[in-house]
């Protein structure tokens, strides 16, 4: 008895010591998988953070060069402003089409300018909203004025359908022109036939003003549904890269739309079967 109670002990002992180690392991094995996860959040906090300061660097660097480009195409403007008007000598017809030509090119290239502030305002948060109580009828107006040269060009048809007791819209009226004058420009664009349509319509929806602006022109792929609105996003498509743009357009105005606290998204059958951008923003009352 004695001897099988000896062997008993030495056998328990034996039990204890494996499971003191396989503990050990464990807590070893625990360890290291703690210290492993710790080091791979640390690296990913690091990576995040040099992200970070890349994309500010991007953007200033963005921001510098817009300013410093706008900086000497202002007497630029000016000094063809001048020729053109023959405040520096007579001037020959041919001449004069040609300074016109040039007068277009730096507005165009103003506007790019613009847009790029615009982009790194929005990403910085830093877009300042001077708001006033603004009619929406008003903002579509100068949006058409500011896209009428486009439209005339292209002989493209457009309905507007506001109603004239719309609430007032709070908001930046240049910077909601500038949502508008985008979704129509970008309409004008991929309409491709002078039988095309373009269609506003402006209606109240509870506490919000909702508007739409709808083309019969080239349709988007669902695939590029959510992507659109992306910055430098421009769909890969043989119907849509022979049209000029840098895919900043439809970015800016979600940026403009969401600073407001409203929403914007788009729809469309597909391919061919044109779309509709959708505008939805928050109103402050009616009108007087």
């Amino acid at each position: 008895v004695t001897e099988r109670t000896a062997e008993l002990e030495k056998a328990y002992k034996k039990v204890v010591k494996t499971e003191a180690a396989a503990a050990a392991a464990a807590a070893a094995a625990d360890k290291a998988r703690v210290e492993e996860a710790e080091k791979y959040s640390k690296d990913l906090e690091k990576a995040y953070e040099e992200l970070k300061s890349l994309d500010k660097m991007k953007s200033d660097f963005i921001s510098i060069a817009a300013h410093e480009l706008r900086t000497p195409l202002t007497p630029v403007k000016a000094y063809v402003d001048l020729i053109k008007a023959g405040k520096l000598g007579r001037i020959t017809w041919q001449q004069k089409e040609k300074l016109e030509l040039t007068d277009e090119s730096i507005d165009k290239l103003a506007r790019l300018i613009d847009d790029f502030l615009d982009v790194t305002r929005i990403e910085a948060r830093k877009l300042d909203l001077r708001k006033e109580p603004l009619l929406i009828g008003e903002i579509v107006d100068i949006a058409l004025d500011e896209t009428k040269t486009m439209l005339s060009d292209r002989k493209r048809r457009i309905s507007v359908y506001i109603p004239d007791d719309m609430p007032l819209v709070y908001g930046d009226k240049d910077l909601l022109v500038k949502v508008f004058s985008n979704l129509l420009s970008n309409a004008i664009k991929y309409t491709t036939s002078t039988t095309d349509k373009i269609t506003i319509n402006v209606k109240e929806e509870g506490k919000n003003i909702h508007a739409t602006v709808t083309d019969t022109g080239i349709g988007i792929a669902e695939k590029d549904l959510e992507k659109i609105f992306e910055r430098f996003y421009l769909v890969d498509s043989s119907l849509t890269r022979r049209y000029k743009g840098i895919g900043l357009g439809l970015s800016i105005a979600k940026g403009i739309v969401e600073t407001h606290n409203g929403k914007i998204w788009a729809e469309s059958k597909g391919l061919g079967k044109g779309s509709t951008f959708h505008v939805v923003l928050p109103v402050m009352g009616k009108e007087k």
